[in-house]
């Protein structure tokens, strides 16, 4: 007698879909190695990225200055000096022909889209911020070896920042701080390539795609009378989880930073690098001035900042200068920052914040 086994159509159906599911991972992941995934770079801790004017004013880099609106983003080890709470938000502007004083302090253009950059609330040890890594929205037409091609990419990629910060105790006339910065990341891809055949467009690419992940940054301060000193090692431990596409790592930077007050002036210097075998630094120098005043609505303070920044100071090109002012009266604080590149004064890149004292 000849025994015919009996086939399980359910499990068989569900070894498919599974051996689809895996196939199409399979496939998406080559199509990455082959055609290069339209994100390439995750590094966000440059001066590019600034979201302090007042740090951008001072040369792009500075991990010692105590006065700074977004201290939770350039070293959370600066918290434990905070004296009171502070609700900060900062707006960037760009314009390549220049823009007046007035159009720059105007609500109509630090309102617009994708001008947010920065929002924090904290007090002494601890606080919670929020801000983009990276927002583009762009659509293109260009010629590649004789055919015609159109793209459009709309990626978002946002951090929620917690950092705490503590400091060392009974040490004689030094002041020696520690702090750290968690992020949760998330954010979308949507990519679509197209090339033109005929009267008709074909799909040569696309992705959408939601990521999320993690990452920390890891900060010292040593700090006594008319010194500091502070290093930060930015995205230290880190990883990206796209839906279907590779996994990603952000890109490891370090800041190391003095300053020297003296009256009531303060310089500030340091260095910016990558943490990998390159050479990829970056050079730093701010200057700050003070005024102390007295309003009809009570003391206030006026302080001028100046910095600059450069790779190499090689040329015109390579070299980055900044300006930059704060007024701060009562519980109120505004500063302002414009950064020009290759001296040329019509390429400006402009910083704003609001920080009320709670």
């Amino acid at each position: 007698m000849t025994i015919i086994p009996v086939t399980n159509h359910h499990s068989i159906n569900s070894m498919i879909r599974v051996a689809h599911k895996y196939l199409i991972l399979l496939m998406v992941s080559f199509g990455s190695l082959l055609f290069g995934f339209p994100i390439s770079s995750y590094d966000f801790h440059t001066p590019v990225h600034q979201v302090s004017p007042v740090v951008e004013a001072m040369g792009g880099m500075s991990v010692t200055y105590e006065s700074d609106s977004a201290l939770m983003y350039n070293n959370p080890a600066l918290l434990p000096f905070v004296e009171n709470g502070v609700v900060t938000a900062s707006f960037k502007m760009e314009h390549k022909q220049g823009m007046s004083f007035s159009e720059v302090m105007s609500m109509a253009n630090i309102l617009k889209k994708n001008q947010f950059t920065y929002a924090s609330v904290y007090a002494a040890k601890g606080g919670f911020g929020w801000y983009p890594l990276a927002s583009i929205n762009q659509s293109r037409t260009y010629n590649s070896t004789g055919e015609i091609y159109r793209e459009y990419e709309d990626y978002q990629l946002d951090a929620v920042q917690f950092a705490f910060g503590t400091q060392v105790e009974d040490i004689t006339a030094v002041d020696i701080s520690w702090g750290m910065s968690f992020k949760y990341i998330f954010g979308r891809l949507v990519y679509l390539e197209e090339k033109q055949t005929g009267n008709s467009w074909l799909r040569e690419e696309f992705y959408d795609e939601r990521v999320k992940g993690y990452s920390a940054d890891l900060g010292f301060l040593l700090k006594q009378e008319g010194f500091s000193a502070g290093l930060v090692f930015y995205d230290l431990f880190s990883r990206l989880y796209w839906e279907d596409s590779a996994n990603r790592v952000i890109t490891k930077r370090a800041s190391l930073g003095f300053q020297w007050g003296i009256g009531n002036y303060a310089l500030t210097t340091g260095i910016s690098r990558k943490l990998n075998l390159k050479k990829e630094q970056e050079y730093h120098l701010g200057i700050v001035r003070q005024f102390e005043l007295n309003t009809p609505v009570g003391e206030g303070v006026l302080l001028f900042r100046t910095g600059i920044h450069s790779e190499d100071f090689a040329n015109e090109d390579a070299i980055f200068t900044s300006f930059g002012t704060g007024y701060y009266i009562k519980q109120l604080r505004i500063d302002l920052s414009a950064t020009t590149n290759g001296m040329v004064l019509k390429n400006n890149r402009y910083l704003i914040s609001i920080s009320v004292g709670l």
